[in-house]
């Protein structure tokens, strides 16, 4: 047999104090809570998709589902007036944000400057996902039944080629492009995302004084 190793160098029988351990658990369980909530939605937009409707409101807390299966065609674009889930009142500045990068900048810039307004896009359901869990946890909404809805944020899960297009002439004060993907050949096909097209949309929904940050 094995020579026993000296008493203190053996592990202790429990290495994490219990506090730690039981907020490990609690932030565990409240991230699946999150999980299950966001895929419930989720499934019922693809549902009712497949019915014909072409964009769900989730509300509150604040995220639209409006990314169709043909939604890298032109005609396949939609999303819902601005008046069913944007903000009540304007804010100093209305600012899109194209790809969640899982939420860590826009969220924390929406958490910290109260005044102004940001809307998140992305067409990817896990990392729209990631944003979700990081706004919820930063406004500190219940995972189950929120009361209230992001004060200054939305979430949409959309082709952020047409997201510019969901706004009115003039309305943004800023267009922030994370990671642009490039072209893809294969099926389905999409077209890279700076392209002369994306830039009119942009500079419509621009106003006089906007900008745009790749």
């Amino acid at each position: 047999t094995w020579p026993r190793a000296p008493r203190h160098l053996r592990p202790m029988a429990s290495a994490v104090p219990a506090a730690i351990a039981g907020t490990v658990l609690s932030n565990a369980s409240r991230y699946g809570a999150l999980q299950r909530v966001f895929n419930d939605n989720l499934r019922e937009f693809q549902y009712q998709r497949s019915q014909g409707t072409r964009y769900q409101i989730w509300t509150p807390p604040g995220v639209v589902f409006c990314k169709l299966k043909k939604d890298h065609f032109e005609h396949g674009r939609y999303a819902p007036p601005w008046s069913e889930w944007g903000f009540e009142e304007s804010g100093t500045a209305l600012r899109l944000v194209l790809g969640a990068l899982s939420g860590r900048w826009a969220v924390w810039l929406s958490k910290h400057h109260e005044q102004e307004q940001w809307v998140v896009a992305d067409n990817d359901s896990g990392r729209l996902f990631e944003a979700y869990h990081r706004a919820m946890n930063a406004f500190g909404l219940d995972a189950a039944e929120p009361d209230t809805a992001f004060p200054n944020l939305r979430l949409l899960l959309a082709n952020e080629r047409f997201a510019p297009k969901f706004f009115d002439h003039g309305a943004l004060r800023s267009v922030h492009v994370h990671l642009p993907h490039a072209e893809r050949a294969t099926r389905p096909p999409r077209a890279a995302l700076i392209s002369g097209r994306f830039a009119e949309d942009v500079c419509a929904a621009l106003g006089p004084e906007g900008e745009l940050h790749v």
